[in-house]
């Protein structure tokens, strides 16, 4: 019988230095992995070797890209280094380097045909409720062994802001990626593929969304509180054991006899050293999220950090509405014309003299 294991991944994105993560691995190393949940660490190109040298077996090493041009990381070289997943496609690559569809379709078929695991990720801007179904037509066009892949819903509104969609948003989109592979893909497709949720995940609300039918886990990377962990329930293995009923999105019905999740710590103690600072891009806020989310900085604090950011706001703000003054004083001068000596103006009755006052 076919199960969905538990997925959580962690993307480091550009964070952390050997010293920082050399202590987080520690804590790593130290926790208890449930045995029907899989965790990948996404590490920056440059740790790869030496997270994957220091992290336990048990717990699995990502690289965040790759591709077969210059500049980028091969996924032979991803896989000497002991690695054996990447993600691909994410938001902020999509958003801010112009990957296409079809590229990260081509990425993902030579990240799959040289023998790596793909996290593919998918989603959608506020406005673009639909983007997630296109983004993965692309992916599965290139897509043969889905075994190996796992497909990662991020609500881009979402990613960072504090923001999130409800249990039940998720749950509708995930059950709508499913149905959809229901019917362009295979029924037993649908069925194994996990989908997790790369949204704003906190301690407040990754219980709840665990619980779902149709989210299989998380793709975190909201910054983490130093000393604050989460425990969390994730579903036991889900079976996948006969057809899925009619598609209904939004009834998170489409997992017939899911068993009740038991309870498990996922998350590690509080043993991290002060020398890993909490960067926050926003205000400090105690999320209760994933221990691979902090990251380091040179002695600075969160009040640092954010104070700073607030006076950059505040001086912007001064010289916009000082500027904004400018224009408006200058436009509404009227200089009058006088002059010293009287100047002709033209009446009906004719010319007259008129003189202007001296100033």
């Amino acid at each position: 019988m076919v199960s969905r294991k538990f997925f959580v991944g962690g993307n480091w994105k550009m964070n952390g230095d050997k010293k920082c993560l050399g202590e987080l691995i520690t804590s790593f190393n130290g926790a208890k992995v449930p045995a029907n949940t899989e965790v990948v660490c996404g590490a920056p190109s440059i740790y790869l070797d030496f997270v994957r040298q220091k992290l336990d077996e048990e717990i699995g090493v990502g690289a965040q890209n790759c591709y077969k041009v210059s500049g980028e990381i091969s996924p032979a070289m991803i896989k000497d280094c002991g690695v054996t997943w990447v993600i691909l496609g994410h938001s902020e690559r999509r958003h801010t380097f112009g990957e296409s569809d079809e590229l990260i379709g081509q990425k993902v078929a030579h990240a799959l045909a040289e023998g790596l695991g793909v996290i593919a990720c998918i989603g959608e801007k506020l406005d673009e409720r639909e983007t997630g179904i296109t983004e993965t037509k692309a992916i599965a066009d290139n897509v043969k062994d889905w075994s190996k892949v796992v497909l990662a819903y991020e609500p881009v509104w979402a990613i960072g802001t504090g923001k999130t969609a409800t249990p039940q948003q998720a749950q509708e989109v995930h059950e709508k990626l499913r149905c959809w592979l229901k019917t362009h893909v295979s029924e037993p497709v649908s069925q194994s593929t996990r989908i997790i949720y790369g949204g704003s995940v906190t301690g407040a609300n990754c219980k709840d969304l665990a619980s779902q039918g149709d989210v299989d886990g998380f793709l975190v990377e909201r910054p983490s509180s130093l000393n604050s962990w989460t425990s969390f329930k994730p579903k036991a293995p889900r079976p996948c054991c006969g057809p899925l009923p009619p598609c209904q999105a939004g009834t998170g019905q489409n997992q017939p006899g899911s068993p009740s999740p038991s309870h498990v710590i996922v998350m590690l103690p509080p043993t991290v050293s002060p020398s890993c600072t909490f960067l926050s891009p926003g205000p400090p806020v105690p999320w209760l999220s994933a221990p691979w989310l902090f990251f380091c900085g040179p002695g600075l604090s969160p009040l640092t950090v954010n104070l700073k950011e607030a006076i950059i706001i505040i001086i912007i703000i001064i010289i916009i509405i000082i500027i904004i003054i400018i224009i408006i004083s200058t436009s509404s001068i009227i200089t009058p014309s006088f002059t010293r000596k009287g100047s002709r103006q033209k009446s009906s009755s004719g010319l007259k003299m008129v003189t202007q006052p001296r100033w």
